[in-house]
């Protein structure tokens, strides 16, 4: 992809993310149009929505990408889950690749050793 086509992506991107305010003039607005306070406003989102966008190209926002993507896979397994006897096998098998023990017993015998 050129940058004139990644630019462009990013037009539509952020044309698509505008506030209300922006894309059409209402009985809110009263006739006043559009104020300073709605250009900052939509400014800080979009610099939110950037940096965000940033961020994840660093090592460690691809970790927390990983990690949000996890956290969903990990919440759709408990809801899926059967029988509420099932849930705590449930749960020691999501947690443990993550080095975190939820078997109370077993995180106690580890402790005391």
């Amino acid at each position: 992809m050129t940058a004139m086509h990644k630019a462009t992506d990013n037009a539509n991107e952020m044309k698509n993310d505008l506030k209300y305010s922006f894309k059409e003039y209402s009985a809110d607005n009263y006739g006043v149009g559009l104020q300073p306070q709605d250009c900052r406003e939509q400014l800080r989102q979009w610099a939110e929505t950037l940096a965000i966008k940033e961020a994840e190209k660093t090592p460690e926002g691809k970790k927390v990408k990983q990690l949000e993507l996890y956290k969903q896979s990990a919440i759709n397994e408990v809801f899926e889950t059967g029988l509420p006897s099932d849930l705590p096998k449930t749960l020691e098998r999501i947690f443990k690749p993550l080095g975190i023990i939820w078997n109370k017993t077993e995180a106690l015998q580890i402790t005391q050793n």
